[in-house]
This record gives C-alpha cells, sequence and structure tokens, in this order.
C-alpha cells in the first residue's frame, strides 16, 4: 500500500498521465516512459527533473547521457516544447539502437599458429 507521499512522489505537476512506479522499474525506464507520453518526444532537462522527480538534476543528466550512450535517445540543445527555454533537449529514439555483439574474429587459414612457430 502506498503512503500518501509516495503517491504524490510519483505524480507529475501539471496534469499529464501518471508515471508508472511499478516495482523493479529503474529511474532510466521512468525517463523514457514519461518521453513516450509527450507528443513531440523531447524535453530537456529541467522539465524532466520536474515532471519525473528524479533528484539531485545531475543524476538525471548522467542517466540522459547513459541513455544516448546506449542509442535510447538523443541529446542536442534546442528549444523545450514544454517550456519557453533552449537548453539540453533529450529526444527519444524512433528505434533503439542494438546492441553490437562483439565477437573474436577466427583468425586467417594461413595464419601461424603457437605449434608452427618452432618450424620457422
Amino acid at each position: 500500500m502506498r503512503t500518501p507521499c509516495q503517491t504524490f512522489w510519483r505524480t507529475p505537476m501539471h496534469g499529464g498521465p501518471r508515471l508508472d512506479d511499478t516495482p523493479g522499474m529503474t529511474e532510466s525506464d521512468l525517463v523514457v516512459q514519461y518521453l513516450e507520453t509527450i507528443p513531440d518526444r523531447r524535453c530537456c532537462d529541467d522539465c524532466l527533473v520536474r515532471k519525473t522527480r528524479i533528484r539531485p538534476r545531475s543524476q538525471l543528466s548522467r542517466l540522459c547521457r547513459d541513455l544516448a550512450d546506449q542509442g535510447r535517445l538523443t541529446r542536442k540543445r534546442g528549444k523545450c516544447p514544454l517550456g519557453d527555454h533552449t537548453k539540453m533537449l533529450n529526444t527519444l529514439a524512433a528505434e533503439p539502437a542494438r546492441a553490437v555483439r562483439r565477437t573474436a574474429k577466427a583468425p586467417a587459414p594461413d595464419a601461424l599458429g603457437i605449434e608452427d612457430a618452432w618450424r620457422y
């Protein structure tokens, strides 16, 4: 059962959809979930802090940089659609980039192995 404080903490300001706070949901998931709910799918760090209630602001910025490194969103300067200010915008990627699986390359057939080194 939620306490009144917990209910208030995850309820966005200025109306809008209520964010899901299911157990196991990370703060990164909250950021992505909120960006999916707004029409432009983009928002500045300051507005994300107000909507998701992730504190401190530096933590939210770090989360967004990590999401950008993963290809789940992009970050660039621009005018925020939720406010009248120009800041760093977080835009949800159309399709998340897939992690490239790195595998060891097979050696060329003519490459010398350790067992062949004694011959030369």
